[in-house]
């Protein structure tokens, strides 16, 4: 299991809070967020030429500097990185 599943499997077990409470709503929201942008991770190589799925998908999370794969990838690492940080912080409030 990768560290990010661990993350949100432990931040979801930790949960006591009502689900309505806004500060739920905004870690599950980025939850989401995550899982979404870990797919794009996995599905991505970006030495290939990329299809319009993944194209939209880099769109999504503000990418779209698409024919450099260094450039590509290492905005998604800082992007990961920012989204854990922030809902590290977000679990850490509760």
């Amino acid at each position: 299991m990768s560290a990010l599943e661990n993350h949100l499997v432990k931040e979801k077990k930790r949960r006591t809070v009502s689900a309505s409470s806004p500060k739920i709503r905004r870690v599950t929201r980025l939850e989401k967020k995550l899982q979404r942008l870990k797919d794009l991770c996995q599905n991505l190589d970006p030495y290939k030429p990329l299809d319009a799925k993944l194209v939209k998908e880099l769109e999504y999370f503000k990418i779209y500097e698409h024919n450099d794969p260094f450039r590509v990838t290492n905005q998604l690492l800082i992007l990961m990185e920012d989204m854990l940080e922030e809902l590290d912080f977000q679990t850490k409030m509760e």
